[in-house]
């Protein structure tokens, strides 16, 4: 766009710098009447081709003993929110609110070993080797 002394006084429309304006019709390229028609077609081609049914997996054993461990930590899980609950309710002012808190918390802690079980087993495992080493610098 090319500027001349009648530019200078009265700036240029922004409208005029492209073609498409308010009151213009809009140009539609070959390239994009061609995207839009295989766009389209794709759309009814997928719509119409009839899909293969997948079979239902099989279910897994639930008597492994993962998950029997999975089932017992979320019945603790599920009774120690309880205790949390009856200890927010029972018990008078914070000393209530913090007993609450810290049942919650090992509830949720004991969920999220549910979860994990190898975590579970890592801590058990830990926990295993600190005391039989504690007990082995005792007798030294």
């Amino acid at each position: 766009m090319k500027l001349d002394e009648f530019d200078l006084v009265e700036p240029p429309k922004i409208r005029d710098g492209f073609y498409g304006g308010r009151f213009e019709p809009v140009k539609l390229t070959i390239g994009a009447l061609i995207t839009a028609l295989g766009m389209i077609i794709s759309t009814i081609f997928l719509t119409v081709q009839p899909t293969p049914t997948a079979t239902p997996p099989k279910q897994p054993d639930k008597n492994t003993f993962k998950d029997i461990v999975k089932r017992q930590m979320v019945k603790i899980a599920n009774w120690l929110l309880g205790l949390a609950k009856k200890a927010l309710v029972s018990l008078p002012g914070i000393l209530g609110g913090l007993i609450s808190f810290l049942f919650k918390k090992a509830g949720e802690l004991v969920l999220s070993f549910s979860k994990h079980v190898i975590i579970l087993l890592l801590a058990v495992i830990v926990f295993a080797v600190e005391i039989t080493r504690k007990k082995m610098l005792k007798t030294e």
